[in-house]
């Protein structure tokens, strides 16, 4: 005869231990999918990273509540044997490249008033009013420092200074799920306009189908635990 009271609980556990399996077998293969995607796309951006660093790469330019400007870019990301990353290294003498960030701005100024450091004196012939020069002019805030003398044939500017802090940061953006490499470049001065902007980046990480790949596998792993130590408590007695 069959023994129902030692045979039952084996037939839980083995079910314990069938749906474990499954589990981990449905995480890896998810994983893995996610790892074989990724790598395609990662693979096609690579190879159209010749072509495309060339041409104009979009970027949003945004000004923030303290006037300076911020620009934002999506990385375009390379492996090391490239042809756009192997030029870049003769270029520039390097031994490898990690990243390059090429941006060019304009200074722009819409309308400015510089005021008269002494008293102008004015001279009125002829129902026409004339300043007695050289008179000098000068401005200083933030942005910038303008000195500057009025001549009878012309302004003669004694310096111009236009001071900024500029700041390149590479990174990702987002979360666990959904990340976004990007470049920002932020400038101080309100008046420095970005007309362009071009980056490179080479990938020294994990590949990012792999880091999906590990935690796919990681999880699987958490929630095996998880289930193993659930059943126990509320199917096996």
């Amino acid at each position: 005869m069959i023994n129902l009271s030692q045979t039952f609980p084996k037939l839980k556990e083995y079910f314990l231990y069938s749906v474990i399996i499954i589990l981990i077998f449905l995480l890896i293969l998810f994983g893995a999918k996610s790892c074989e995607y990724k790598n395609e796309n990662f693979k096609l951006q690579d190879k159209l990273l010749t072509s495309e660093y060339s041409k104009f790469q979009p970027f949003i330019e945004k000004r923030a509540e303290d006037s300076s400007t911020i620009v934002e870019q999506n990385q375009l990301l390379a492996e090391k044997d490239n042809t756009i990353v192997k030029q870049i290294e003769k270029i520039e003498g390097l031994k490898s490249l990690q990243s390059q960030v090429v941006y060019k701005t304009i200074v722009q100024f819409d309308s400015i008033k510089i005021p008269y450091i002494d008293s102008a004196k004015v001279i009125t012939k002829d129902s026409a009013e004339y300043i007695q020069v050289p008179l000098r002019a000068e401005i200083i805030n933030k942005d910038y420092q303008i000195d500057e003398t009025v001549l009878s044939n012309g302004i003669e500017i004694n310096h111009l200074i236009i001071p900024d802090s500029t700041v390149v940061t590479i990174g990702e953006e987002g979360n666990l799920f959904k990340t976004k490499s990007v470049v920002k470049i932020s400038h101080s001065n309100s008046h420095l306009k970005t007309t362009d902007v071009k980056n490179i980046v080479l990938n020294q990480k994990l590949n990012k189908g792999t880091k999906g790949f590990l935690i796919g596998t990681a999880t699987g792993a958490t929630a095996a635990t998880i289930v193993i130590a659930l059943l126990k408590a509320f199917v096996i007695k």
